[in-house]
Formats: C-alpha cells, structure tokens, sequence
C-alpha cells in the first residue's frame, strides 16, 4: 500500500503528551508555526476537553519534519549518517514511526498556544487522544487537562472588622530607635592606639577547657563592639589594652547559669589575637 493513502485509525488510543517547555518548538526547516482551529468543553472535576483540527497542507509540513528527524538516525551505504534525503529515507523507516513523529511534532507546536488562546491553567500532565491523522488528510486531537478552578471571595469587607490601634512612641521608645539608627548607620576610622570599651574590633579566638578546644569555641576575624556583653564575663575585658597583632591567654569560668549545663561553672582557657 502506498504512503499516501495510508491510514492511521490506530492513532485513536490514548497517548502523553511528551515533555514541552511552554516554547513553540520550530523546525529550522520552518520557522512559521502551525496553523489551526480548536474549540473547548467543559467537564466535570475541573476538567477541560479541547478538539484540536490542524489541516492536511499544515500536517504535511508536520510528516516532512518528522522525516528529517528520523532521517537523521539512518545509516545507508552510499550516504554520511544524518545525510539521506527525506524522499529515500522515507523507504526504509517504518510508516507507524513517521506517523508516531509527525503527530508529536503536531502536538508540540500547537498544544501551548491552545492552552494560551483559551488562558488556561493546567494542573498536571494533559492527556492527548489522537483521533485522525492521515498523508493528504486532516489531523485532530484532542486533550483533557485538569485546571485550576475559579474563586470566588464572600465580601469579606463586611464581615471582616479590622480595628485600628493608635500607635505612640514614649521616649524609651524614642531614644532606642535612634540608638540603632546610630549604630546602624556608624562610619568607623582606624585608630592608632590599644582598644577600649565602645571600640569595634575584630578579633581571632580559642577556647579550651583541660585543652581541649570547646565545640563551637573557634572563630577568625570575628567582629564585635568591645563592652557590649556578648560573651561570658570577663572575656572582653581581657581584650580591652590589646593593641593590633597582639596575642594572649587568660582564664576564664562559664557563669552557673550558663544554657549549656555541662559547662556552667567550669573553668576555660581563651587565646585571643586582636587583628
């Protein structure tokens, strides 16, 4: 039986649409996107089925992809593989194959612009029944997909009562705000001098307790406004007189209350390095 005249009623069972980017997919060949017609059905659960008809000159130009495709794969005597002319390679692949390729080409330019024109939403993978495609001939298709439904809002307006607090900064309020502006916003200078409380060092650090160095006891170049209390007492004080480069060890002991109940009250060692 001749190309031409062959049918493909087969096609009719159910197949997945294949991975598309939301792109139209244009062949090199023919850079102009299919042309078709579709119309839309609503069904039950959210679900929309639309009939896609694409005519036989468009799918025509779908079979002579779906050949330079397959043609590409092919390797006959006489030719480079990737270098048989359509026309020849189309006696030696297999009709179901060109039929199978020409109708995902099909799909794959046609299928994102009917979910734009009809300004779907889908949710999941669409399902795509083939129900004619024939040499000479029409092609249609159809897809159900599942899509994200309408909703629709009570008037909260009037349900909803939102009471507005009148909000007053005391000074307390006032002068904290400014303090973090202050430091937020602070420009430092380098200072030729040793360090003092309210200066902004960074500093390299050890702990160790028996001599060994303490889980999370490590830091280089770690920065931090001398005096502000961050770490256990006496740590920073340690470091106030330090000039820059200098190094030193000195004891310390976690207070009794300290969160971590295994060090609260011990002794430890810190090495400290003002960089």
């Amino acid at each position: 039986m001749d190309n031409n005249t062959l049918r493909k009623p087969e096609l009719t069972c159910l197949i997945y649409l294949r991975e598309w980017t939301g792109e139209h997919f244009f062949d090199r060949m023919n850079p102009m996107p299919i042309q078709y017609s579709s119309t839309i059905k609503e069904l039950p659960k959210g679900i929309r089925e639309i009939a896609v008809d694409i005519t036989a000159p468009e799918i025509e130009t779908c079979f002579q992809k779906a050949l330079r495709r397959l043609s590409r794969e092919l390797e006959i005597e006489g030719f480079r593989k990737g270098k048989v002319p359509p026309h020849l390679a189309e006696k030696y692949i297999k009709p179901d194959a060109i039929f199978d390729e020409a109708a995902h080409i099909a799909i794959q330019d046609t299928y994102p612009d009917v979910v734009k024109h009809h300004e779907l939403e889908p949710i999941g993978k669409p399902e795509v029944e083939v129900t004619k495609i024939a040499r000479g001939d029409a092609m249609g298709y159809k897809v159900r997909v599942a899509v994200l439904g309408d909703v629709k809002l009570p008037d909260w307006k009037a349900k909803v009562q939102v009471k507005r607090n009148a909000i007053v900064a005391g000074e307390e309020e006032m002068a904290k705000a400014i303090a973090y502006l202050q430091k937020s916003r602070a420009q430092f200078t380098a200072v030729n001098r040793t360090a003092q409380k309210g200066d902004f060092v960074e500093i390299d650090f050890t702990m160790r307790r028996d001599g060994v160095i303490l889980e999370g006891g490590v830091s280089q170049k770690h920065p931090f406004t001398l005096g502000e209390g961050k770490f256990i007492p006496g740590f920073e004080d340690g470091i106030v007189g330090m000039a820059v480069g200098e190094e030193k060890t000195y004891p310390l002991a976690f207070p009794d209350d300290y969160h971590e109940k295994t060090l609260a009250g011990k002794p430890v060692e810190a090495t400290v390095k003002l960089v």
